[in-house]
C-alpha cells in the first residue's frame, strides 16, 4: 500500500499543469465511505506506482477545492494530460 499525499487547494493547478495520469480522491473523515475505500485506493496506488499519481483531498480542510471540483463526497476524479473526466 502506499499512502497518499494530501492535495492542498495552492497545488491543484500545477499539479494540473503537469500532465500525466492523475486520480484524486475527495474524501472526508466523517465519511464511512471514504474511510472504508481508502486502503483500497491506497493498494491501487501501489499497484500503479510510477504509472500514475495519486493523490488526496480532505474536503473539510479544503472546502473550496473541493465544492469546485467535486459534486459529493467520496468523488474520485481522474485527470489525464489537459482532459479531465469525472466519476
Amino acid at each position: 500500500m502506499s499512502e497518499l499525499k494530501e492535495l492542498k487547494t495552492a497545488e491543484y493547478q500545477d499539479l494540473v499543469n503537469q500532465g500525466g495520469v492523475t486520480v484524486i480522491d475527495f474524501w472526508a473523515p466523517w465519511c464511512g465511505y471514504c474511510v472504508r475505500m481508502m486502503p483500497i485506493i491506497e493498494e491501487i496506488a501501489g499497484e500503479l506506482e510510477g504509472k500514475a499519481n495519486f493523490v488526496k483531498v480532505n474536503a473539510d480542510e479544503e472546502p473550496e477545492l473541493a465544492r469546485n471540483a467535486s459534486r459529493s463526497i467520496t468523488y474520485i476524479r481522474y485527470l489525464e494530460r489537459w482532459r479531465s473526466c469525472r466519476s
